[in-house]
């Protein structure tokens, strides 16, 4: 997990906002209202490929210094 996406997971889970990442209460109202509707097989199943993608965001923005275009 990348630098950023940790900083995100953190804020999201703890509510702190100790790294204020904007992202984190985006992800956390996504990841609740899934959790109203599917189980956590079903939760795994549809985050998997949207962490992938924030990690290949994030992941980009890194080795290029900048956030992707």
């Amino acid at each position: 997990m990348g630098p950023r996406l940790q900083l995100q997971d953190h804020d999201a889970d703890l509510h702190d906002q100790r790294y204020q990442a904007p992202e984190a209460e985006g992800l956390d109202v996504i990841l609740r209202g899934l959790a109203m509707i599917r189980g956590d097989v079903g939760i795994l199943h549809l985050t998997g490929p949207v962490f992938d993608g924030i990690y290949g965001y994030c992941r980009h923005a890194m080795l290029r210094g900048r956030a992707p275009s």
